[in-house]
């Protein structure tokens, strides 16, 4: 699992601990020039390093398999990645990026990172001129209707439109960005709670969606979503487990919160 720009790993512990339940080993770092709290301490994210922590996965994945306590547990042939925010972009250049990607994930699972192919060309990440890799890579585009970041970086579904497949993107309807992780903030007003880092690093700037009010999702239940989609997805796809991939597709049976489109 990464994070980047908006936290910490640490923030995401619901997930890590999950999926280690689950049977996973996960390794959760905070990359250092966009995670104020990597050893680094930053302010604010350098987003032109997210080309090199493409090859800090690549770092990670080579210091846990040749690791002696950790490497012979681990199944090289089913590694996957997953990431939130610029953690999500730098999974996505990980795994489809022609220049970037490292082919030893087997399944790579966004969480919030809106069209990582516009975010890269709206600012220097170090990625322009990466291609795009035709690999059948299984993808998991997990997204929040009512992500302010995501609405600044392209239209809804572009990235599931852009990969082979398979691939399955989970909508969840009144999801916020920064509620997939760590404790969540709600706002008395029935604010959007992502509107809050614009406020501060953007003031004066009219932001999509943050003059509404109310018609957001409980956040706890929001992290509910994603805890079972992540482990669904996974178990489907590096597991090869059937009942899983059927229950990641029939998520919106579950959860009325939730919209899902699939293609094999």
């Amino acid at each position: 699992y990464s994070h980047g720009t908006f936290g910490s790993a640490d923030n995401a512990m619901h997930l890590v601990e999950h999926l280690v339940r689950g049977g996973y080993v996960v390794a959760a770092p905070d990359y250092p020039l966009t995670s104020s709290a990597a050893h680094t301490k930053v302010r604010f994210a350098d987003v032109s390093d997210v080309a090199q922590q493409t090859r800090d996965v690549k770092f990670i994945i080579d210091r846990l398999l040749a690791d002696p306590g950790l490497g012979p547990i681990i199944d090289r042939e089913k590694i996957g990645s997953t990431g939130h925010s610029l953690g999500a972009v730098t999974s996505y250049f990980s795994s489809f990026g022609m220049q970037t990607r490292d082919p030893r994930i087997k399944a790579t699972a966004l969480i919030a990172g809106g069209d990582p192919v516009e975010s890269a060309l709206m600012t220097d990440m170090g990625l322009l001129g990466t291609g795009h890799a035709r690999v059948r890579v299984p993808a998991l585009f997990l997204s929040a209707e009512k992500d302010a970041f995501a609405l600044i970086t392209g239209q809804p579904y572009a990235s599931y439109s852009r990969v082979e497949g398979p691939k399955t993107e989970v909508m969840i309807k009144g999801g916020v960005h920064v509620w997939f992780r760590g404790t969540p903030q709600v706002l008395p007003d029935g604010k959007n709670p992502d509107c809050l880092f614009f406020e501060r690093n953007m003031p004066g700037l009219a932001m999509p969606g943050c003059a509404e009010r109310g018609g957001l999702i409980d956040p706890m239940r929001q992290q509910a979503i994603t805890r079972d989609a992540l482990l669904s997805f996974l178990d489907g796809y590096l597991r090869g487990d059937a009942k899983a991939r059927n229950r990641l597709r029939g998520l919106g049976r579950s959860y009325r919160e939730v919209g899902v489109r699939y293609e094999d």
